[in-house]
């Protein structure tokens, strides 16, 4: 119980880690590409802002103009770029490049460019802007290919560090649910000790009571009064033992039961026969559909503790001159148990805490100790198996896969 509570517990905490650090590096991630758009924009605006004479000629130096103060490039620009402007014609005028390509290749990207009907546009890693005034088209290009790479750079090293990161959140949470969970450890051993001391502790006086009735029955007969103290006397032993078991159960541990390939269909077959008088002198209809030699790995004592509890709880809870129904086949590599019963009419049942532990139907009628389900439960999951409980108007079928 305690190791699958821990367990429960790392895998929350490490998926409720993931997606926090998901979400924190891809937004970091996507600011920076956002930025690193939003700057380029920005960059292409302020080049088209500019006359072609403020920007450096072929030797590096701006090309003197009439009337312009001459501004260094890196003030506002600092990728590699084209600055062209382009008759109506589509004829270049003029045009200065930082780019790395020749003359030609500048002025057949300014073409294809000024030819596309978009004013701003993406292509590849080049970022190109458009700006009409009066009959010639401006057109700046600029190249991010540097500052996407370092941005690439920068996710795949973050995504590292996260790795790492994860690997030691991992390594710390594992020794920290040992420590945080050690008092509830503590705690369940002695709720399970008192359960296994006080259930040894009662078979003593159950017994004595067992057989001072037997004494009390035989020099006075028995009466009403004794029926009921071995009644009650019954349901108290059925629920110590299975106070025990459960207990056992909750370890989650199949090392403390021998697993091994058994004949699942002789275990129903069994049970079906231990129970057919039961269920004929309450006048109860016992359907079976049992596949022949249907083979199952697990723990044959606890398969038949599970058919015994749901052949049990239809005797209980079963109308006179109901039906009960049990089926077994090979579903695949599955096998699949189906228990299913009538019952009251009118009789709705909150499915959904039925394998609560001590949950009894309100408008139950008879005994019972409220464990026998919760059990079933337990010993389906140890073998790694579902159940579930479906209403289907005046039947309850069980459904369990192993």
């Amino acid at each position: 119980m305690i190791k699958k509570l821990r367990l429960q517990f790392i895998l929350i905490s490490m998926i409720s880690i993931f997606f926090v650090m998901s979400a924190v590096i891809m937004t970091i991630n996507f600011s920076n590409f956002y930025a690193i758009e939003n700057s380029t924009r920005h960059q292409l605006t302020e080049v088209l802002k500019r006359d072609i004479n403020d920007f450096p000629g072929p030797g590096g130096e701006p090309n003197p103009g009439e009337g312009t103060d001459p501004k260094k490039t890196d003030e506002f620009i600092q990728e590699d770029f084209i600055y062209a402007t382009v008759a109506e014609d589509g004829t270049i005028q003029d045009f200065v490049a930082k780019f790395p390509l020749n003359d030609q290749e500048c002025k057949e990207l300014i073409i294809t460019y000024y030819n596309r009907t978009k004013n701003y546009d993406k292509i590849g890693s080049y970022r190109y802007k458009k700006a009409k005034v009066d009959s010639l088209t401006k057109i700046a290009i600029i190249d991010v290919y540097r500052n996407r790479h370092q941005a690439f750079v920068s996710m795949y090293g973050s995504f590292v560090v996260a790795v790492v990161a994860y690997a030691l959140i991992f390594v710390l949470i594992l020794v920290m649910s040992r420590i945080v969970l050690r008092v509830n450890e503590k705690a369940y051993k002695n709720q399970k000790e008192f359960i296994t001391n006080a259930s040894h502790e009662l078979k003593t006086p159950l017994t004595i009571i067992s057989t001072d009735v037997e004494i009390i029955e035989m020099d006075h007969g028995q009466s009403e009064w004794t029926k009921s103290i071995k009644d009650q006397i019954q349901n108290l032993t059925q629920m110590t033992n299975q106070l025990v078991t459960s207990a056992r159960l909750e370890e989650d541990n199949t090392s403390s039961y021998e697993m091994d390939n058994f004949n699942i269909s002789e275990v129903a077959e069994e049970s079906i026969e231990a129970f057919a008088a039961s269920f004929k002198s309450k006048h109860l209809v016992l359907t079976q559909h049992i596949e022949k030699n249907v083979m199952l790995y697990g723990n044959r004592y606890l398969i038949n503790e599970l058919f015994y509890i749901f052949f049990d709880n239809a005797l209980k809870y079963c109308e006179e001159h109901g039906d009960f129904d049990v089926t077994l086949k090979k579903n695949k590599k599955q096998v699949e148990i189906t228990f299913a019963n009538t019952l009251p009419k009118d009789n709705e049942i909150n499915v959904d805490q039925l394998f609560e532990r001590f949950y009894r139907d309100p408008k139950a009628k008879v005994a019972g100790t409220g464990i026998g389900l919760s059990i079933s439960k337990q010993i389906v999951e140890l073998h790694k198996g579902k159940i579930q409980a479906v209403q289907e108007g005046d039947k309850i079928k069980f459904i369990v896969i192993l």
